[in-house]
């Protein structure tokens, strides 16, 4: 690959010969993206030699794909296919491939494999972590290497086995789902009535509530939405406190600010200290307490190397920093005791925990279903919000690829502005060197000089010009200035905007997962094994005059027990469904993330441009009428 087509141009041979490092950024700006001299710094790699000799089998397999378009046809949908890649990492890494490695040359589409195999093993496909392994490259699976090494009938993969179509409401309203579980939470459950055979219906008799109207369910659905804001202010603060040495390896802490009022707790700032594997056990609580709520997630704890980077660390504490704001702004999961507890108790959590008596079941155990929600919301929303629910769960995906990519899309915009940045610094350094050197070219008549009858004639024209260049100068550093201004905004609120959406769409995907998991029961088996039941007691009662009394009560004692089991199942299928339905309704909310998120871009990049334009105008101002355009005689 020619070195002309690098995207740094001082890879070119054009920085400073005395420069350490000519592709270096000459401004002190922290980003949380890599610079561009990191990112785009020629590769380590020297020979095929270096990787794995899978890589090699593979590229004599597929010697003709040279674009990151054919990488991605031909190796990495096949791996999705496969399922051991989801099609948001199948993004990432074709990404990869396109802003790093293109043309995919042999050395090319050996690297692009590494990236593949990097996101593999720990999720980690960029190309920062492929210059830091590029010695040290894991294989591929072997499930997935034989994918293109093995001889298969007219080279087509297998395709993966499919589960039968279901006859469940699901598909009927999803259309085909073969490739999908079936959701207990999609059966409607409505015309079975919920009692409990311990109570005495006579004494008791369940009401029944009158139908709803549209006033009643519209108060019903706006509580559920006031009660969860996410374009709330985050109002939680995280930072992180230099490592300390464990027993076995250092750690990182994280020192958590706030000044939020969470249970009884005082007004004023709350300030605790929490490692990374308190969140671990935190969220792992979560998910045993409520398994049908929306529940954020973590960022990843692997690294690569003896010690995490900076960069990494960076991104796991912004990565906390959304789990905890997404996690107040939930109205269940932020009045729990453990998390008013993990925020505010300032011991260490482990001392903590062995102390603490911690209630860890279901959130809804010993609760009873309302009357109301069965008999008033359920018929006014029940086959829209099974609706709704089942094509969430099928569009999904599909909505997490597509906004996966324009994250992508964004970081890749920003390191471009970051480059420009780079760029105007230089610009100003070079035109500095030209405004020096050029009187050896053009020599001038000045009081510090010999009488020169050439420099006569440029008396005036050179300082003119070299002060011209000062101001030229002097607005690209403006310029960078502004850029990099630009640049921290983005990173530290816009980009964070939008990976906090991705984090909501996740969780609810995951919410959707751990429904099919958690959700099941067996109802159905268990009304038929009811009726088969009384009627073999009732055919004893009535007809068997020899059957012994024992017999008619243990039989009797069995339908009241699978009564009781039924009552519970369908207490808890209407709790799930209550649980789900409201996550979904305040889902909704997150929509308006979108729009605060473009909004925002907007004004920023409004406010930027404006800045750029007076720069450029002052400019236009201040050489107009300095700059000679041409020779003026004296």
């Amino acid at each position: 690959m020619s070195n002309y087509y690098a995207p740094d141009p001082f890879e070119n041979a054009w920085g400073d010969a005395t420069s350490p490092n000519p592709g270096a950024s000459t401004y002190g700006f922290n980003s949380g993206l890599a610079q561009s001299s990191a990112v785009l710094s020629p590769s380590p790699f020297t020979s095929s030699g270096d990787m794995p000799s899978q890589y090699q089998d593979i590229r004599q397999k597929f010697p003709d794909v040279a674009t990151s378009s054919q990488f991605d046809t031909e190796i990495v949908q096949k791996v999705v296919q496969q399922g051991s890649l989801t099609p948001a990492q199948a993004a990432k890494v074709t990404s990869t491939v396109y802003d790093n490695l293109m043309p995919l040359d042999d050395k090319g589409f050996l690297q692009a494999l590494g990236v593949l195999a990097l996101e593999l093993e720990s999720e980690s496909g960029d190309y920062v972590t492929l210059q830091y392994r590029m010695n040290n490259l894991p294989e591929l699976p072997e499930a997935v290497a034989n994918l293109f090494l093995e001889t298969i009938a007219n080279d087509v993969v297998a395709p993966v086995a499919r589960k039968p179509k279901s006859t469940s409401l699901l598909h009927s309203i999803k259309g085909d789902c073969s490739e999908t579980t079936w959701d207990p939470l999609l059966t409607d459950r409505s015309s079975k009535t919920l009692e409990d055979p311990t109570e005495d219906r006579e004494a008791t008799p369940t009401p029944q509530a009158p139908p709803a109207n549209s006033r009643e369910i519209n108060t019903y659905l706006n509580d559920i939405r006031a009660r969860f804001n996410p374009l709330s202010p985050n109002e939680i603060h995280i930072k992180e406190l230099p490592e300390r040495e464990g027993i076995v390896f250092k750690h990182t802490n994280y020192n958590i600010t706030h000044n939020l009022r969470l249970g009884t707790t005082q007004p004023g700032q709350k300030s605790v200290v929490r490692r990374y594997s308190d969140f671990v056990w935190l969220l792992e609580f979560l998910l045993k307490k409520y398994p049908f709520r929306v529940i954020p997630g973590l960022p990843p704890k692997k690294f690569n190397g003896s010690s995490p980077d900076s960069q990494f660390l960076q991104r796991r504490r912004r990565g906390l920093f959304r789990f905890l704001n997404q996690l107040v702004k939930h109205p269940v999961l932020s009045k729990d005791p453990v998390v008013v507890s993990f925020l505010t108790v300032p011991t260490d959590l482990s001392v903590w925990r062995r102390q603490a008596h911690i209630d860890d079941n279901i959130e809804f155990k010993g609760q009873k279903i309302s009357t109301n929600f069965i008999n008033t919301i359920w018929p006014a929303l029940g086959t829209e919000f099974m609706s709704a629910w089942a094509k969430a769960d099928s569009n999904i995906p599909r909505i997490i690829e597509v906004w996966t990519k324009i994250v992508i899309l964004a970081e890749r915009h920003e390191k471009r502005q970051q480059q420009i940045a780079q760029d105007n610094s230089r610009f100003n350094e070079m035109l500095s060197a030209l405004s020096n050197l050029d009187t050896s070219l053009y020599p001038v008549d000045g009081p510090q000089s010999e009488p020169s009858a050439m420099g006569t004639n440029n008396a005036n024209d050179t300082p003119n010009i070299n002060e011209s260049l000062r101001y030229v100068g002097s607005s690209f550093t403006k310029s960078s200035d502004v850029r990099i201004d630009e640049s921290f905004q983005f990173n530290s609120d816009i980009l964070e905007q939008m990976k906090g959406y991705l984090d909501y769409l996740y969780s609810m995907q995951e919410l959707f997962e751990r429904n099919k998991r958690l959700a099941a029961n067996n109802i159905d088996q268990l009304e038929m094994q009811i009726k088969e039941k009384e009627a073999r007691y009732n055919k004893l009662n009535n007809e068997d005059v020899d059957a012994k009394g024992a017999s008619i009560a243990n039989l009797r004692q069995s339908i009241i027990n699978d009564k009781q089991e039924m009552f519970q199942q369908l207490n808890r299928d209407w709790l799930i469904k209550q649980c789900c339905h409201e996550e979904l309704t305040m889902m909704q909310q997150t929509q308006f993330l979108i729009s605060q998120v473009w909004l925002d871009y907007a004004r920023t990049r409004l406010r930027s441009q404006q800045k750029l334009l007076e720069i450029q105008d002052n400019l236009v101002q201040e050489i107009g009428s300095l700059m000679p355009v041409e020779h003026s005689s004296s």
